[in-house]
């Protein structure tokens, strides 16, 4: 099969050859999920099938997430539901996720509402390189947070934070610091 090519992407400037695209993702799927099923195979067919249903969630959940962070307009959106699970279910908490630039400046706003405890903390997670592999870390880091107490809510409950590399001018608010490696905004409200 020829190679098609897609053109120049404006927002990244670069030329991407669609054919190769797809085979080096697919590729690399192919590769992860073979990795992950013989590491967790139990032997019982039940617990084999729902590890795959689980592998399968968190491959749609990570391309929904890349097809966000590529629109530059990072969105604080549910981690964990009946569908989109990550290992820690709980009842009581509503855990939010944004995947962010490291090199960005960020404001999220809101009103604390019902919750007895929320959090905001910043992530590193690994990125794959072009030809596998991790970039920098094969391991996720955290970064700093801050929780309600630390988001000075006014007497509405209302609050803003900002989250970039240095504290911006004239902002007296609660900040977070961005650096390398942090790439990810979790949220946590506990109800």
């Amino acid at each position: 099969m020829a190679a098609h090519t897609m053109g120049t992407d404006e927002a990244r400037g670069k030329t991407m050859d669609r054919t190769a695209s797809w085979e080096a993702f697919a590729d690399r799927i192919k590769r992860l999920g073979s990795d992950y099923l013989e590491a967790t195979r139990s032997g019982d067919p039940v617990s084999d099938a729902e590890g795959l249903r689980y592998l399968i969630r968190l491959l749609g959940r990570s391309i929904t997430d890349e097809m966000a962070a590529a629109e530059g307009q990072p969105m604080l959106r549910l981690n964990t539901t009946d569908i989109s699970k990550a290992g820690f279910d709980a009842a009581e908490c509503k855990y939010t996720y944004a995947a962010i630039d490291s090199g960005g400046t960020y404001r999220v706003w809101g009103t604390l509402g019902t919750a007895e405890y929320i959090s905001f903390q910043l992530y590193g997670y690994p990125t794959v390189a072009a030809g596998g592999g991790t970039t920098g870390r094969d391991t996720m880091s955290s970064g700093p947070a801050v929780n309600h107490l630390g988001l000075k809510p006014g007497p509405d409950g209302s609050f803003a934070l900002m989250i970039s590399a240095r504290r911006p001018e004239g902002w007296s608010g609660p900040w977070l610091e961005l650096s390398q490696p942090n790439n990810v905004l979790f949220g946590r409200e506990y109800f």
